[in-house]
């Protein structure tokens, strides 16, 4: 699943902090968390980047090589080749932010529609904290001493707008969540199992439109 490439693009010169980037997303299950790399930037190298920096440069090279697994790929390759030591992050074009702005309007047109589904109806909100699963006199909970990361529909979406979902692999993955933690929380003989994959096979067939 990617993105389609249009024309040929120039490679941009890959620094030391680009690979810094990418191989923390790697290392965090394609999960981008621009103020946790930021962070690890300036504790590691001593330099102190924006949130808004860091996801302008990330988001341009994903672009530019179409997907997360291929920028990685690269990166690999270029940090064996020897990259640029740098005191700051390769600033990106306008006409990277407009793409930019256009994945993200797209991951979150693709989050609406599955929203707008009846499937999704228990899953738009976030659990609450507290509560208990009952089902044949069998009780579990609370949630939060069951389920360490919890996600809904709304958190996504607050993720895309942050620049923490900047990919269609990492959409899949926090919309897989949503459904993997339905499935541990609820017993195996209630309603909600079911529910949950019913709800994924939804979404990855949504996402697998909207990522063409």
């Amino acid at each position: 699943m990617s993105w389609k490439r249009e024309g040929k693009k120039e490679e941009p010169v890959f620094t030391e902090i680009d690979v810094f980037i990418v191989e923390e997303v790697q290392q965090s299950a394609s999960t981008f968390d621009p103020f946790v790399i930021s962070s690890k930037i300036y504790a590691s190298k001593g330099i102190a980047p924006s949130m808004e920096d860091v996801t302008k440069r990330f988001f341009y090279l994903v672009n530019t090589y179409g997907s997360f697994e291929k920028l990685y790929e690269v990166t690999l390759k270029k940090k064996a080749q020897g990259v640029q030591q740098s005191v700051e992050i390769p600033q990106v074009t306008i006409k990277s932010e407009v793409k930019q702005n256009l994945l993200a309007e797209t991951l979150l047109e693709c989050v609406n529609q599955i929203s707008s589904s009846p499937l999704s109806d228990v899953f738009r909100e976030p659990v609450e904290a507290n509560i208990y699963m009952s089902f044949n006199n069998h009780h579990e909970g609370p949630y939060m001493t069951r389920v360490f990361r919890p996600m809904d529909l709304s958190t996504i979406r607050n993720h895309i707008q942050g620049g923490k979902i900047a990919s269609w692999k990492s959409l899949l993955y926090s919309l897989t969540r949503i459904s993997t933690n339905c499935v541990f929380f609820n017993s195996p003989d209630s309603e909600f199992p079911k529910r949950a994959m019913e709800f994924f096979d939804l979404c990855y067939a949504t996402v697998s439109t909207y990522a063409k």
